[in-house]
């Protein structure tokens, strides 16, 4: 059997599916129907062992439909279910070739929404034919379970596709519109409330129901709590780590991981399956790392979220980031005044303004880097500047200004993507990272053109930037001519503002409910500013070493990492604890 038809076996028999003559039994007869030749019409073809075990009697169509569907946090068309109205709408604005296509691979579509269609299938792990459809249509997919025979009826009620299927040989010559979706974009979507509902809450599956599941908790629920609690925990992440009987759940706050609970044995694989297909991976490979993201509908608006999926030993570790939703405040504050000090801020806004040149933003990951950029490019756009990023990828749609992803499959990585965009007339660039030589490169001299570009490195602190770009092949004198400032800096815990003690007593936690007892709520950045002025510009260019640059660089009024963090203890934005546990042996 194929991998796809192991992962159907694995689920019916997780679901409480007992064959007879066991799962051995079954795999044999789902090979000799794979080797047999195929003996129905057009209309009934179909392949796989789910088909084969149906077919034959050892499984009930309606009861492996709804077993499925819960195993996969999918919804189901119950037994006995009409055909949706919305079908009628969304059938008969396809053409009849596209019509057939479906018919033909045992799809009906149920619904159009603003980013997908949904459609009845048999089998919801036949990626291949879920793939081949989605192309045809043009738009995304997302399956919801049935049985082949409830689809065919189905056909034959909507738009008598029966009698179409009938005469193939006529309708194999007829043209087909070049793109399908744009017969469907005509139809009236639904609304985002309503695809919100549609998307994470499937069908409640029923108390008492032929799959005998291990409980009458739907597995849409289950996520949807996953989120909710995350989201009213002011959580970055949700880390869904697997254990020997139990998922573990954390929550990353405030840089910091804490418990977050457990998901049971009896719903550790449908929970991982939901958060795969909300994210567009496939449920099928579990051997490979996997990369997604999908839009989320909370209480409190639309959040971007990103997946990502390694296998461990134990199974499949899943990361999700949750990204703040539009008009929500960023890392720290969301702008500059937010995020940065009063002395930092009005050196870092006097570089921002600048006509040309190269400003970086420097940390470690996670240091909220992204956030004082997005900050930083928002007050220019907002100036009445012309501002264009380079994103791998756009994690956050900024207002007024104009985002590029990059496809590095496609040929598109930033450097072709800053050749193009220069053609655009912007007088702010940003790109997402300098991750190589050319990009570096590109980016100084895009700055040497009479643009002011942004972008970021990974590095430890403000002198280490120039360092890293000489390793990366820049030359003293390009570099010196072109860099305008660098920004290194680091997120540490803001002290909570309901239980803190006024200065000079001691800040401890306290039962408090905005922080839940840690004595931290938010965070705010601790940072270092290098202006590059003359004397260290002649330094650049000469070649000079890291130590040499640092001791010019404090000579000319830099403050270093340690002493802004201290400045924000003194303030009482925060602990001397900490600023040690953040910044450790940076500290000097």
């Amino acid at each position: 059997m194929t991998e796809a038809d192991e992962g159907i076996l694995a689920a019916l028999l997780a679901r409480g599916w007992r064959p007879a003559g066991g799962a051995a039994a079954v795999r044999a007869a789902a090979e000799r129907s794979g080797r047999a030749p195929p003996t129905e019409p057009a209309r009934g073809l179909r392949a796989g062992a789910l088909a084969a075990w149906i077919d034959g009697g050892d499984l009930d169509p309606w009861w492996a439909a709804e077993a499925l569907a819960a195993h996969f946090g999918l919804r189901a068309i119950t037994r006995g279910a009409e055909v949706p109205a919305e079908a009628l709408a969304v059938v008969a604005a396809l053409p009849v070739p596209v019509r057939l296509l479906l018919a033909e691979a045992g799809m009906l579509p149920l619904r159009r929404f603003p980013a997908a269609v949904e459609l009845a299938v048999e089998n919801p792990l036949d990626e291949a034919a879920l793939a081949g459809v989605a192309q045809r249509l043009a738009v995304p997919v997302v399956p919801t379970v049935a049985p082949r025979s409830w689809i065919v009826e189905a056909w034959d009620g909507v738009d008598g596709t029966g009698a179409v299927l009938r005469e193939v040989g006529n309708t194999r010559g007829m043209a087909s519109p070049a793109n399908p979706a744009d017969a469907l974009s005509g139809l009236e979507f639904q609304t985002l409330e309503e695809r919100a509902e549609w998307r994470n809450r499937p069908a409640r599956v029923p108390p008492e129901t032929s799959v005998n599941l291990p409980s009458a908790v739907s597995i849409g629920d289950v996520v949807d709590t996953l989120f909710a609690d995350a989201i009213v925990s002011r959580a970055s992440d949700i880390h869904l780590e697997p254990g020997e009987t139990r998922l573990r759940v954390r929550h990353r706050v405030d840089g910091v991981l804490r418990e977050a609970g457990e998901v049971g044995a009896a719903h550790a694989a449908a929970v991982l399956a939901r958060t795969k297909l909300l994210a567009g991976l496939s449920i099928v490979e579990r051997r490979l790392p996997q990369d997604g993201r999908f839009r989320w509908m909370s209480r409190r608006g639309p959040r971007n979220v990103r997946v990502s999926s390694v296998p461990t030993v134990r199974g499949e570790s899943i990361v999700i980031r949750i990204l703040e939703g539009d008009g929500e405040a960023g890392e720290a504050g969301g702008t500059l005044a937010g995020i940065l000090g009063a002395r930092t801020r009005e050196g870092w806004e006097r570089l921002i303004r600048s006509s040309d040149g190269l400003l970086l933003i420097t940390g470690p990951t996670g240091s909220g880097k992204s956030s004082t950029l997005h900050a930083s490019l928002r007050q220019l756009a907002e100036a009445g500047r012309k501002v264009i990023t380079i994103e791998d990828p756009v994690e956050r749609e900024l207002p007024r200004v104009v985002q590029v992803g990059i496809r590095p499959e496609l040929g598109l990585g930033f450097p072709e993507a800053l050749r193009a965009v220069l053609r655009q007339s912007p007088e702010v660039i940003a790109v997402g990272e300098v991750r190589d030589r050319e990009t570096a490169r590109s980016c100084l001299n895009a700055s040497l053109t009479g643009h002011l570009v942004f972008s970021t490195l990974h590095t430890s602190d403000a002198i280490g930037a120039i360092v890293r770009l000489r390793d990366l092949g820049v030359s003293g004198p390009l570099l010196a001519t072109a860099l305008r400032g660098v920004l290194a800096q680091r997120l540490v815990r803001r002290t909570c503002r309901s239980c803190a003690r006024p200065a000079p007593a001691p800040v401890r936690p306290a039962p408090c409910r905005a922080c839940r007892g840690t004595g931290f709520s938010g965070r705010l950045a601790v940072v270092e500013l290098l202006v590059v002025k003359d004397a260290l510009r002649s330094l650049i260019r000469r070649g000079a070493d890291a130590d040499t640059l640092r001791t010019a660089a404090r000579q000319a009024g830099m403050r270093t990492l340690g002493e802004d963090g201290a400045s924000r203890v003194d303030d009482g934005g925060t602990t001397a604890g900490e600023i040690w546990r953040v910044l450790g042996s940076a500290i000097g």
